[in-house]
């Protein structure tokens, strides 16, 4: 068994993080009628320790870069990426450390002044969570280059980006891993065919309070 395979049965054991045929407002925004709720199988320790352990696995197989340091978006990327840093640790990266990119009040991200000064010139993995239009993680690269980091790859358990992802991050000439590649149909608001066919918008998972609270 491969160990996208593998993934993908230990999410498989967490059938509620999958939801179809909902209108969900995504963290980005954009609309649409899948979510995966990633909360679910993370809130579990051994599924998140397995997880970590089969991605870390996957990259020292398809990047092949000793890695410095690995770098958590703020704040659902947090569990996953330390659970990576762990076993890319055990796996022979003996002197790899963990950063968390905080949200910073102007906009965009940003790291402390320690842990600024100890990025500057570390090889550094990106760990994501999930993916749509990958603002987020450019967002953490444009605050690594300002910190005098070398992101060489950037990887996340579910890309749902289609080709917006791996175009930008190869324009920037850092590695992108998908984890898992699920297609879905998503809108900007303004165009959103679910709001035009007057799908409620769910208020449990993503934006969907935000949203309509704007609405008013």
């Amino acid at each position: 068994m491969s160990e996208r395979d593998y993934i993908r049965q230990v999410l498989d054991q967490h059938p509620n993080s999958l939801l179809t045929g909902t209108h969900v407002v995504l963290k980005s925004g954009r609309h649409s009628n899948f979510y995966f709720d990633k909360r679910v199988p993370l809130r579990d320790p051994k599924t998140c320790d397995a997880l970590g352990n089969a991605i870390a696995n996957i990259l020292d197989e398809e990047v092949g870069e000793v890695f410095e340091a690995v770098v958590a978006t703020a704040y659902g990327a947090i569990a996953l990426a330390y659970q990576v840093a762990l076993h890319l640790q055990v796996n022979g990266h003996e002197n790899i450390k963990f950063f968390i990119a905080e949200k910073a009040a102007e906009g965009g991200f940003t790291f402390n002044g320690s842990d600024a000064k100890m990025l500057a010139g570390m090889r550094v993995l990106v760990v994501e969570d999930v993916n749509t239009t990958a603002s987020s993680t450019l967002e953490v690269l444009d605050a690594l280059d300002a910190v005098g980091a070398d992101t060489i790859a950037v990887t996340t358990l579910v890309d749902r980006s289609g080709e917006r992802a791996s175009h930008e991050l190869q324009e920037r000439n850092v590695m992108f891993v998908p984890i898992l590649d699920m297609e879905a149909s998503d809108w900007p608001p303004d165009d959103c065919k679910l709001c035009q066919d007057n799908v409620p918008v769910n208020t449990d998972v993503g934006r969907g309070k935000q949203f309509l609270a704007n609405k008013v």
